[in-house]
């Protein structure tokens, strides 16, 4: 009977550790320390190359989250952009579902890199999160209750399609969250000015994220060289020595 028992308690242990082991974790925002209410990081702390965010944690009186209505359902909390030397890391937080609400589809996130306000690229978002470029053209918002209108919302033809690293859209701290985690040299002229929004497909509420990544300045690229022409002359210097 002790042995039944014995035996009954560790297969319940076992399907405890296994639900436990699939349990939904965020892609990397979790790793970061961010959760709900908890939205400020360090780009040194995570060892990343620069990192911006923002955030608009807010709903109003009778559901308002601007520039529409819908309360947290449709509220989009917060906005990261990441890099480090291998990769870019894009993170919206939202309180609308992946699935959708009703007929209305979560949106695509749309990058502009040269600021010139035309998205160039996009991270599909209903396709495993494939990333868009090339001659990209954009579904404009449908707006519901007072949303944005004319807003580009989800990509609807480009001319290349290409699958990243990493894609999730899934529950995170009380909301969810879609991150993807997209090679740098997918992304060409990342560095520098850069427009990353996303909304939804009623344009209820929308997530805007402006900056400028640092760039090496000419005289740190000119002091690089130089220390790599130095090295150069150096070799070339010992082996003419060993030949002498």
């Amino acid at each position: 009977m002790k042995k039944m028992i014995l035996t009954l308690l560790m297969a319940i242990g076992l399907i405890s550790l296994g639900a436990i082991s699939l349990q939904a974790t965020s892609l990397f925002l979790d790793t970061w320390g961010i959760s709900y209410g908890h939205w400020d990081l360090d780009a040194k702390a995570l060892g990343l190359d620069y990192v911006n965010y923002c955030v608009e944690d807010y709903v109003g009186p009778n559901g308002y989250v601007g520039p529409g209505y819908g309360g947290d359902d449709f509220d989009v909390e917060a906005v990261y952009y990441g890099l480090d030397d291998s990769y870019a890391y894009f993170a919206i937080v939202t309180g609308f579902r992946p699935e959708g609400w009703r007929d209305l589809l979560p949106g695509d996130i749309a990058m502009d890199f040269d600021g010139d306000e035309k998205f160039e690229y996009g991270i599909d978002v209903d396709n495993n999160g494939n990333l868009r470029y090339g001659n990209v053209s954009w579904e404009n918002t449908s707006t519901l209750w007072g949303g944005v209108d004319h807003y580009e919302w989800r990509v609807s033809t480009s001319n290349s399609s290409v699958g990243i690293t990493d894609f999730r859209y899934g529950d995170f701290s009380g909301r969810y969250a879609i991150e993807a985690k997209v090679k740098r040299d997918l992304l060409p002229n990342e560095l520098g000015q850069y427009h990353i929004y996303w909304t939804m497909e009623c344009g209820n509420d929308v997530g805007d994220l402006y900056g400028v990544a640092p760039v090496p300045e000419p005289s740190t690229l000119i002091l690089m060289g130089s220390g790599l022409l130095g090295l150069g002359f150096l070799r070339r210097v010992r082996r003419w020595g060993k030949k002498g």
